[in-house]
């Protein structure tokens, strides 16, 4: 068993959001990362049973879909996770999004998102119109919802993901974790390049989980989420793709090949994913 814990599948809505499935130059920015795009992306014909085939061919059992609902980069119907979900047949895990503004919408989306039986709502705070930090005050709604309902919060912070690297400071995560003890919190992309920051928040709050994505089997300063597992973190790291950024098989092999101990490397790559999502 593989657990894919990030991954946007390309599907119907998917396929038309500028993030990820058309970003200007992602040939480059895999490159910069010494990854590879995935097949179908190359070929010019993503769609979802090319993507079904890569997954196999890389071994990967299951996968978690991120929902998006970002005015910069796209918006994706939490129906259409749903019916991945449902199509999956137990092979998928699906993370809804919501639209913060107005936020007299917020319980109606959270209730849609939990009808659908999705598992959690993911949110990318830096790509909000205007931007916010992790603990901005128009976020805690969401959260404190979330951990009443038992829902995992999947929250992508990062340099990339915000207008700069202010935005995506570990502090914030470790604010909203502190508020939040019971809110289990999965950080896409693991707030890089703060990442010696982010893993010794982590070692003082449980509820964290860092899903560094793409930047932990090359990236600067990828090296310190491999040593935190080994360490301390090692219940709270998930492998993720962030395909299509790049293809299953050059993240996979990229994290089996990053150092991590025999002890450890499976509770990356599916224990810990299945005891969070209960696959």
């Amino acid at each position: 068993m593989i657990i894919d814990c990030r991954v946007r599948p390309a599907y119907k809505s998917y396929l038309k959001t500028k993030v990820p499935f058309n970003i200007d130059g992602a040939d480059k920015l895999a490159a910069k990362l010494h990854l590879e795009l995935p097949p179908c992306l190359v070929s010019g014909n993503p769609d979802y049973e090319a993507m079904l085939a890569e997954m196999d061919e890389a071994g990967i059992t299951h996968a978690v879909l991120w929902g998006r609902k970002s005015p910069n980069w796209g918006d994706v119907p939490n129906s259409e996770i749903a019916e991945l979900v449902a199509r999956g047949n137990g092979r998928f895990a699906g993370v809804g999004a919501v639209d913060l503004r107005p936020t007299t919408r917020l319980r109606d989306q959270i209730k849609e998102c939990m009808d659908l039986g999705l598992v959690g709502i993911a949110v990318e705070p830096g790509q909000l119109a205007p931007p916010e930090n992790c603990a901005g005050a128009i976020l805690y709604p969401l959260y404190a919802a979330c951990q009443d309902y038992g829902l995992i919060m999947h929250i992508t912070t990062n340099i990339y993901s915000a207008p700069n690297a202010l935005w995506s400071a570990p502090a914030y995560i470790d604010q909203v974790a502190a508020d939040f003890p019971e809110l289990r919190i999965v950080v896409g992309h693991a707030s890089h390049p703060h990442v010696h920051e982010l893993c010794g928040i982590a070692y003082w709050r449980p509820n964290i989980y860092l899903c560094p994505g793409v930047y932990l089997p090359h990236a600067i300063f990828s090296a310190t989420y491999v040593e935190a597992a080994n360490d301390y973190l090692g219940e709270q790291l998930l492998f993720g793709s962030t395909y299509p950024v790049a293809s299953f098989a050059s993240v996979l092999d990229g994290y089996k090949r990053a150092g991590f101990k025999d002890s450890v490397i499976d509770n990356v790559l599916f224990n810990n994913a299945k005891k969070l999502y209960k696959f």
